[in-house]
């Protein structure tokens, strides 16, 4: 008789990957080779973020036109626990419900009407909908020991008029735990400990009513690293500097967010929830905010090495390590930060550790690669959210921008920060000069190395996307007018388009490359019109 995963993994500290279906649909090879590496890189569970990719019967509306069907998803559950990876289903229950409050159906569970991705959680036909689900996600999943409940970054949570009764923090706070709360309830009853992201309760942990004893927090933080902090992050608590951390009060209800020098502490939001006596798992990234279409950014190499420590050295539940498909990099690109989360050790900085775990992984010295993923992990506008199609209302929606939108969102942040003209052309001078530089070290590492290609290749494919485009942008914003840039452009969005389709379903694929491109050509049409 087979032991079910979540038994085997009893006792085990839990080192999840999270899989993210927001914004993208895999294809089914891609994903289940994808799934067939999770085991060599060290993990031990998926965190299921599934939003509309399965064809559910609860909100048929939501469901996208290439979802996987209950049936294949089944199969692909029965492989990963087969590989020895525990699920643990996400479904959002409080904010990023745009998949669903997008479709004309679900209007009324909106917490304001001119927003679609918060639920109003006063509306009691919002629980009935949610438990409904969270019973479809249970049948669908089978044996579960975890089952996160969302929860985070709900901008305009406890804004409607029923909602906003008790204003304060501590009014929101009870509202919030009254909500999941609830909807815990049924996973309760079946001896499964649900879990939230740590943002949405910050201000005053006790105060939602969650008791630790079943609630597991689910705390998220992309960027702090091994060494100190230059401020610690505690979402509704605020950000505290060292200058002003002492003088805050905050170290009156929380001290161990100081060392005994006196100094932050990475990850200092661990000791706030620890205080509280909940179990905590904590959550670094792969991939996540910042990053370009194409390249990841280096400060996961340490931001995960950081947390990785952390859970070691406080006796953290587990590490999960997310990938916000948001941001479209490939998997494959973010591999030698990804393996960091079960080669990490105390003994070693977060920069020996990424050198030995490429060394390993190319069979060559890795300085090359190591230099070249430095020049290209570079954070560039035009290439990422909010400066293009994709979350340019900050939603996580996939609706495109309206025609003229990059002019006002530059014109806006010129307004607010004059410099930005100068600093943007000085950001794309310097990327047209370390690009090159950077596919110059790939090229070379690909003759050096004796493994690894795939993760040199996808290196290299998006380091070539990201130069074209950032050649583009660099002639527009020297402000030369020439009409070949759109028909340019619009070429290479094709071309990405074909890229993507080797990962993504073909309507995925041209829907993100859309987003990527458009409102960037949209720029460049509106200059030649002018």
């Amino acid at each position: 008789m087979t032991t079910p995963i979540s038994q085997a993994n009893a006792g085990k500290k839990l080192n999840i990957f999270h899989m993210d279906f927001n914004f993208v649909a895999l294809r089914k090879d891609y994903l289940r080779a994808w799934l067939r590496r999770l085991p060599a890189l060290g993990f031990n569970a998926i965190l299921w973020e599934l939003e509309d990719k399965v064809r559910w019967q609860t909100c048929p509306e939501c469901v996208w036109p290439e979802a996987l069907s209950k049936t294949t998803f089944r199969e692909i559950l029965a492989e990963t626990r087969a590989l020895g990876l525990e699920p643990i289903p996400l479904l959002q229950t409080v904010g990023h419900a745009e998949y669903v409050l997008q479709h004309q159906p679900y209007h009324a569970f909106r917490e304001l009407p001119d927003r679609h991705d918060c639920y109003c959680t006063s509306n009691p036909k919002v629980q009935t909908f949610l438990k409904a689900w969270i019973a479809e996600y249970l049948d669908l999943f089978g044996d579960l020991r975890y089952f996160h409940l969302g929860g985070d970054e709900a901008y305009v949570f406890g804004k409607c008029p029923q909602c906003s009764a008790d204003p304060t923090p501590q009014g929101r706070n009870k509202l919030f735990g009254s909500h999941i709360r609830a909807l815990a309830e049924p996973l309760l009853n079946q001896h499964i400990r649900p879990g939230i992201w740590n943002d949405m309760i910050m201000a005053d942990p006790g105060a939602t009513g969650l008791s630790p004893r079943d609630f597991v927090i689910w705390d998220w933080n992309y960027w702090d690293t091994e060494q100190t902090p230059q401020q610690v992050n505690l979402h509704a608590l605020g950000r505290f500097t060292q200058a002003n951390i002492a003088t805050s009060g905050i170290l009156k209800d929380f001290p161990n967010l100081v060392d005994d020098a006196g100094k932050l502490r990475p990850f200092g939001s661990v000791q706030v929830l620890k205080k509280y006596g909940f179990e905590v798992i904590l959550c670094s990234a792969s991939r996540s905010y910042g990053d370009t279409f194409y390249c990841p950014l280096p400060v996961h190499a340490k931001n995960i090495v950081g947390a990785a420590k952390t859970v070691a050295a406080e006796n953290l539940l587990g590490h999960c390590v997310t990938s916000w498909a948001v941001r479209f990099n490939d998997y494959t690109t973010q591999i030698p930060y990804i393996g960091l989360a079960a080669k990490t050790t105390a003994e070693k900085s977060s920069d020996e550790l990424l050198a030995d775990y490429c060394r390993e992984l190319f069979g060559a010295d890795p300085a090359k690669f190591i230099k070249a993923i430095n020049l290209l992990g570079v954070s560039l506008p035009y290439m990422q959210s909010g400066s293009s199609s994709v979350q340019w209302n900050t939603m996580k929606d996939s609706l495109p921008a309206p025609a003229g939108y990059l002019q006002q969102y530059l014109a806006d942040l010129t307004k607010k920060y004059p410099s930005t003209p100068t600093y943007q052309q000085n950001a794309f001078r310097q990327a047209v000069t370390d690009i090159p530089e950077g596919i110059k070290l790939l090229t070379e590492m690909f003759a050096d190395a004796k493994a690894g290609f795939d993760i040199l290749d996808g290196w290299l494919t998006g380091a070539r996307y990201q130069l074209a485009t950032a050649l583009i942008v660099q002639r527009h914003l020297t402000g030369v007018t020439d009409p070949a840039l759109p028909a340019l452009l619009t070429q290479r969005k094709h071309e990405y388009a074909a890229y993507l389709k080797h990962r993504e379903t073909p309507r995925s694929a041209d829907k993100n490359a859309a987003l990527a491109y458009d409102a960037l050509i949209d720029l460049l049409e509106a200059r030649i019109n002018d």
